[in-house]
C-alpha cells in the first residue's frame, strides 16, 4: 500500500492564530470549524493537481470543513472517476476539538458540497479527540487506531490518502512509520504538505518523503516554513 497524508490548506483559524486575533465575536462554526482562506483553496487546488496522476483508490478526510474542502479538491481532480467518493472519518479531527464533537453535520456538508459523494467511516473501536490528548501518548493512541484500520482494510497495493490537521499529523506520521514517541521531536506539517509512506508485503515500511511542498513552489517560490 502507498499511504499519502496531508494537512489541510491554510484556514481562517490559521490566520487568526498567526495574527493573535480573538475568535470571541465569531459564530460557533467560524470559531470551531473554520473554512479555507483564498490562499488555502489555491493550495488545495495545487495539491489536487499534483495528485491527479496518482490514481488514488480512496481519499479519507477529517469531517472538519477545512479538511473536507481540501479533500474535495483532490477528489475533484481524480480524472476519469466520476463515481469517486470521499470518505469522512471523525477520528482524523484535530487535537483540541470540543469533547463529544464529531465534525460538520451531514446536512451542512450537503449544503456546501451538493455535487460531492461522501460517506462516513469508523474504525472498529473508535477513539475520538478528548481532553486527555494534552498527553502526546493519548494522541498517538488515536493515530495508531486509524493506521491499524487503514492497514487492515487496504492490503492489495492500494493508494490511500488521508487529509488531517497540523498537530495531529505528527501523531499520524509517527504511527504510520511505526516509530516510538521521542521527547522534543516533532514531524513538521505545513498546509497541504505531503507525506508518503509505503508498506511492503515483507513487513518493511518506507518513509518516502515528509512535509513535501514541491507542488506550491512554482507558484509560491518565496514560500517560507512557518512551523
Amino acid at each position: 500500500m502507498e499511504l499519502y497524508m496531508t494537512r489541510h490548506g491554510e484556514s481562517e483559524g490559521n490566520v487568526r492564530a498567526a495574527n493573535n486575533v480573538s475568535a470571541a465575536a465569531l459564530s460557533e462554526e467560524e470559531r470551531e470549524n473554520p473554512r479555507l482562506t483564498p490562499l488555502g483553496r489555491r493550495q488545495a487546488f495545487l495539491l489536487g493537481e499534483r495528485m491527479a496522476p496518482c490514481d488514488l483508490d480512496v481519499v479519507i478526510a477529517s469531517p472538519l470543513l477545512r479538511a473536507v474542502e481540501t479533500a474535495y479538491e483532490i477528489v475533484r481532480q481524480q480524472t476519469g472517476k466520476s463515481a469517486f467518493r470521499m470518505e469522512l472519518m471523525p477520528e482524523l479531527m484535530e487535537v483540541g476539538a470540543p469533547e463529544g464533537y464529531r465534525g460538520t453535520p451531514e446536512k451542512r456538508l450537503r449544503e456546501l458540497f451538493p455535487d460531492a459523494a461522501f460517506s462516513f467511516v469508523f474504525t472498529e473501536s473508535p477513539v475520538y479527540p478528548s481532553s486527555l490528548e494534552v498527553d502526546h501518548a493519548q494522541r498517538l493512541l488515536r493515530a495508531r487506531n486509524v493506521i491499524d484500520y487503514i492497514r487492515k482494510r487496504f492490503t492489495q497495493g492500494e493508494r490511500v490518502m488521508l487529509v488531517a490537521h497540523g498537530t495531529f499529523m505528527h501523531s499520524l506520521t509517527t504511527a504510520a512509520t511505526g516509530l516510538p514517541l521521542v521527547e522534543g521531536f516533532n514531524f513538521c506539517s505545513e498546509n497541504t504538505a505531503l507525506t508518503k509512506v509505503r508498506y511492503f508485503e515483507n513487513g518493511r515500511i518506507r518513509l518516502s518523503f515528509s512535509d513535501d511542498l514541491s507542488h506550491l513552489i512554482p507558484e509560491f517560490p518565496h514560500h517560507t516554513f512557518s512551523l
